[in-house]
């Protein structure tokens, strides 16, 4: 997916589900985390050695789901542990981080493969379009429509 198709389906998804627009805020700012980490290859020229390099690295170690989740699941035992504390605060915050580049995977998961058990391997996912294409736009558009829709008649 592009950039700001991840950030507008991250923010929609978290706020849908947690009325909270802080927590929505923290995870659409992490929500191209995982292409952010990879560096800018992307912006290379397709036919130069770099980018083909960028292209085969491009969802392995930085999409594999295992570390986010270790530090979210983290997060929320440290957070539940220590209530009223500066900890709790800065677990709720990057909790949110994680869940928005959990988030990214899962998303990309739709657009192509991203690794499931190897981080080295992509083998979980499905094209169910390209990316940067009209049918992107309308995934994307109908996503937050079916989620507006969805706060709206059974909040």
């Amino acid at each position: 997916m592009r950039w700001a198709s991840h950030r507008v389906m991250t923010f929609a998804m978290v706020f849908l589900m947690t009325r909270n627009i802080i927590a929505s805020v923290i995870s659409t700012l992490s929500s191209t985390l995982p292409d952010i980490i990879e560096g800018k290859g992307f912006l290379e020229d397709q036919n130069s050695v770099q980018y083909k390099r960028w292209r085969r690295r491009h969802r392995t170690w930085t999409h594999w789901f295992v570390p986010y989740a270790t530090i979210l699941l983290a997060c929320l035992v440290v957070g539940a542990d220590m209530r009223g504390n500066h900890v709790q605060i800065v677990a709720f915050m990057v909790s949110f981080l994680m869940v928005g580049a959990l988030l990214h995977i899962l998303q990309d998961a739709i657009c192509g493969k991203v690794p499931l058990l190897k981080p080295s391997k992509k083998d979980f996912g499905v094209r169910l379009f390209t990316v940067g294409s009209i049918a992107e736009t309308v995934v994307v558009l109908s996503g937050v429509c079916a989620g507006i829709a969805f706060y709206v008649f059974w909040k």
